[in-house]
């Protein structure tokens, strides 16, 4: 993991978010968690640096906020229910803060495969190269975990695999490739030859994200 230092990356993220119709209610949990660092993660960030890095004409991603838990203790339950979110079968609090506007908010202590306690292991976590990346608004920084290489090379990988369920994690990271139009890594093309079960799973989780299997080979 290694903070950005561009300021033009920052700068990209930054206005993106306070120009997101996300911004006042991401402020309102801010301002309730006052005692925790709190990071936005995942698509909403990785969409803000393809328009940057390639002009593209990309929509913001979803908005992911993650929160160290691990620093001081956190009710999730008694937090989601305050602010009147549901719950994701893991326990997080999913928020719709307005019509259209949904807000997940995960704690470490909710991260894949057990408890982490700091950003590097967070990000280490994450599923896909492109999302392996967080911002922090209080101290208007970027952490990133190959997620500005993978976007400048157009190419996405699989960077951690569930060791409960692997398939899922490389089928994720497969849809996420094709969806933004990127190669496919090596761990991915090494995962289509050789992982029980992938091919199955591929033939029913494509097409419901309205991708073909002929897509998915043609990428190879």
């Amino acid at each position: 993991m290694r903070f950005v230092r561009d300021e033009r990356l920052v700068q990209a993220v930054r206005d993106d978010y306070e120009s997101s119709k996300w911004f006042s209610h991401v402020e309102k949990i801010r301002s309730q968690l006052d005692f925790f660092n709190l990071y936005i993660w995942g698509s909403f960030v990785r969409n803000s640096l393809i328009r940057r890095i390639h002009e593209e004409a990309i929509e913001p991603g979803d908005m992911d906020l993650v929160v160290n838990d691990h620093i001081y203790p956190i009710n999730m339950v008694r937090f989601g229910t305050r602010v009147g979110a549901s719950f994701s079968k893991f326990g997080s609090p999913q928020w719709e803060a307005a019509p259209g506007i949904h807000i997940d908010l995960i704690p470490f202590s909710n991260a894949k495969d057990g408890d982490v306690f700091s950003i590097d292991e967070f990000l280490a976590k994450e599923n896909i190269t492109t999302n392996a990346i967080m911002y922090d608004p209080t101290f208007d920084v970027l952490y990133d975990d190959g997620a500005i290489k993978s976007i400048n090379d157009r190419t996405l990988d699989v960077h951690y695999i569930s060791t409960s369920n692997p398939v899922h994690s490389v089928g994720r990271a497969i849809y996420k490739a094709l969806s933004l139009n990127y190669s496919f890594g090596d761990k991915i093309r090494e995962s289509a030859d050789n992982l029980e079960g992938l091919d199955e799973y591929l033939e029913t989780y494509l097409p419901s994200k309205g991708i073909t299997m002929g897509d998915f080979k043609k990428a190879l």
